[in-house]
């Protein structure tokens, strides 16, 4: 259980710095780098800001039995409206991410 929860406390770490080698590609391309600081920054505010809401639409919906990693439970919600309305929500959330780690 030990090594499990490691594996995935690594994995977690990992994706949080996976699209920074990409961020001196993206200030040398630019067309005004001086404000690199502030698109950074700014980025990082919303990023926080969708991780905390996924966070918690993630207890709400599920409270004590919230997997560590939050997909594995948008399959296990009973049906009601508001599980099927945080579920929504939750996998906007995720392909937004996706999306803008795979173009940003």
């Amino acid at each position: 259980s030990d090594s499990k929860s490691l594996c995935i406390t690594v994995g977690i770490y990992i994706l949080s710095f996976a699209g920074h080698p990409v961020l001196p590609a993206i200030y040398s391309s630019m067309k005004e780098p001086e404000k690199f600081e502030m698109v950074l920054n700014r980025s990082f505010i919303c990023l926080f800001c969708i991780y905390c809401i996924m966070g918690l639409c993630g207890y709400l919906l599920y409270a004590e039995n919230t997997n560590v990693i939050i997909t594995g439970n948008l399959m296990n919600n009973s049906g009601n409206g508001f599980d099927v309305l945080i579920s929504q929500i939750l996998v906007v959330f995720v392909v937004l991410g996706l999306y803008f780690q795979i173009s940003p």
